[in-house]
């Protein structure tokens, strides 16, 4: 970044900018320092605006930080990047009904196949749901 002439920034007000039609808001976290989780906690979550379209990127947030995320109010979103990998956590079922995004390929799990979450019973669940539409809306987790 340096021999960019880029100063790198840390976000402590939500910051918003814009790339072509697309508006970006960055949410920082509310503390400087987590005792849990530190690094996952001080997640930056991105929403972005293009036209009619709204996409939620969660970063590696956890309970704590989503709960924090979720008392602003976020509204709904046509895509949601899941938090920390798709895992589950308390705060879950709550960023979907907030959100009110769709199952079918409206959320993103990110890992490694096999390993760094994609093991995890909920993924296993919606993976399974995902692919049959008669079992989408099924998971306890997703319903409304």
């Amino acid at each position: 970044m340096e021999n960019c002439g880029i100063e790198p920034v840390t976000v402590r007000e939500t910051m918003r900018f814009s790339l072509g039609d697309a508006v970006f808001t960055v949410d920082p976290p509310a503390l400087e320092r987590y005792q849990e989780d530190e690094s996952n906690n001080s997640s930056l979550i991105v929403a972005v605006a293009n036209g009619a379209h709204r996409l939620l990127f969660c970063g590696d947030a956890e309970d704590f930080r989503m709960a924090e995320y979720l008392k602003t109010d976020p509204g709904q979103f046509d895509f949601v990047k899941l938090p920390h990998h798709g895992r589950y956590q308390s705060t879950l079922k709550e960023l979907l009904n907030v959100t009110r995004a769709r199952l079918r390929a409206d959320y993103v799990f990110c890992g490694r196949a096999g390993g760094d979450g994609n093991d995890d019973p909920v993924i296993r669940s919606w993976r399974k749901d995902a692919l049959d539409p008669k079992r989408a809306g099924s998971n306890p987790l997703l319903s409304e």
